[in-house]
């Protein structure tokens, strides 16, 4: 029934949830985004540096 149904769903959202979980690991650990980080970091609080541009320079050094 509906609580069946429900959790369903939550078991999607939890299967979602470690997925985000791993990714993010995976970024923060990656030794590029750990060479760039602080920086990164500083410059957005320092308003350098939008969250967005910020965003994409981690991406690509992960990507690397």
């Amino acid at each position: 029934g509906e609580f069946d149904a429900r959790r369903r769903a939550q078991q999607v959202d939890w299967t979602w949830q470690m997925v985000r979980d791993t990714v993010l690991d995976r970024v923060l650990s990656n030794p590029a985004v750990r060479k760039i980080r602080a920086d990164v970091e500083r410059r957005v609080k320092a308003g350098e540096l939008t969250p967005a541009l910020a965003a994409q320079q981690i991406l690509a050094a992960a990507a690397r």
